[in-house]
C-alpha cells in the first residue's frame, strides 16, 4: 500500500479525516432518485392525459399506461413502506419517505381515476384525478422546493 494511503487510513482511525457511511450514501442516492421518479411520473402522467385528449393516444392505449402507472407507483409505495419500518432512518428521512409515500399514493389515484374516467367516462373520475394532480403537485413542489403552481 502506497505511503500516502497508509497515513490517510491512519488520519481516518484518529478522526481527522470524515468516514462516508455507506448507509448514509445509500440514503442520499435514494432521496436523489425517488425525487426524480416522482418528479418524472407527476410529468408522464399528465403528458399522457394530454396525449390521450390531443388525440394522440387511444382510449385503450391510455388506459394501459394508466394502470402501468398505478403499479409502479403501489410498488414504489410497498418499498417505501418498507424502508420506513426498517428503523434505519434519521427523524428527516423519516419525515422526507413519508413525504414521498403521500406523493406516490396521489400520483397512483390520477392514474387510476383517469383510468376510470377513460372506461366510464364520469365527471367524477375527472375531478378526482384532477384533485390527486394538485395534491401530489403539492408534495412534490414541497419535497424539490419548486414554486407551487397550482
Amino acid at each position: 500500500m502506497p505511503v500516502y494511503l497508509r497515513f490517510i487510513a491512519f488520519l481516518m482511525l484518529l478522526g481527522f479525516v470524515p468516514v462516508v457511511r455507506a448507509q448514509d450514501v445509500l440514503l442520499e442516492t435514494i432521496g436523489v432518485v425517488s425525487s426524480q421518479g416522482i418528479y418524472s411520473a407527476y410529468t408522464s402522467i399528465g403528458s399522457v392525459a394530454d396525449a390521450y385528449h390531443g388525440g394522440v393516444y387511444t382510449a385503450e392505449f391510455t388506459a394501459q399506461l394508466m394502470d402501468e402507472y398505478a403499479n409502479l407507483m403501489r410498488a414504489s409505495v410497498a418499498q417505501l413502506e418498507k424502508l420506513q419500518a426498517s428503523n434505519v432512518l434519521s427523524a428527516p428521512d423519516a419525515v422526507f419517505i413519508g413525504q414521498l409515500l403521500q406523493g406516490y399514493q396521489h400520483l397512483q389515484q390520477q392514474a387510476l381515476s383517469y383510468k376510470d374516467f377513460l372506461e366510464n367516462g364520469q365527471e367524477a373520475s375527472l375531478q378526482a384525478y384532477e384533485a390527486n394532480r394538485k395534491s401530489a403537485w403539492d408534495v412534490i413542489s414541497q419535497l424539490l422546493g419548486l414554486e407551487n403552481r397550482d
